[in-house]
């Protein structure tokens, strides 16, 4: 249970965070298709601060797991893993959320200018968090064997 909640707060950190810091760019209607007026800001750049954010929130997550479950806790451990994946899933889509609306939204509310939502080029990138805290699990759970070897 308080691993949920731990899962939960910090996917809205994730979230905000994302949605505060990622790079917006301005759109601009050509022919009825929208394209971008700043390319110096690629889709990458959202996709890399997203990654960053989710791996720093796995690797705290798997390490906190790893060392406070030395003996025991192989369902937790998996607990963290799988939900890693449903809180980077959910801080993908409460960060589109808190961002800019959709562009038929604002085209609708008359906005000028029209900025991008706030989406991941690659949704694989949500797999960074469930992967990276397997690997702190993994190191976390090698260091603490290697300093304190299991009784015989």
């Amino acid at each position: 249970m308080v691993l949920a909640v731990v899962l939960l707060l910090l996917s809205v950190a994730v979230a905000v965070g994302w949605q505060a810091l990622a790079p917006t760019s301005s759109i601009e209607m050509v022919g009825g298709v929208a394209a971008s007026a700043d390319p110096d800001t690629p889709a990458a750049v959202v996709d890399a601060l997203f990654v960053a954010l989710t791996a720093a929130a796995g690797a705290m997550v798997g390490l906190t797991v790893a060392v406070s479950l030395r003996d025991q806790g192989q369902q937790l451990a998996a607990a963290a893993v799988v939900g890693g994946l449903a809180a980077s899933a959910l801080a993908w889509r409460l960060g589109g959320l808190l961002g800019p609306p959709a562009l038929r939204v604002q085209q609708q509310s008359g906005a000028d200018p029209l900025v991008a939502p706030l989406a991941l080029s690659s949704p694989l990138t949500v797999l960074v968090w469930p992967a990276v805290t397997a690997a702190a699990l993994f190191l976390g759970l090698l260091v603490s064997l290697v300093l304190r070897p299991p009784r015989s």
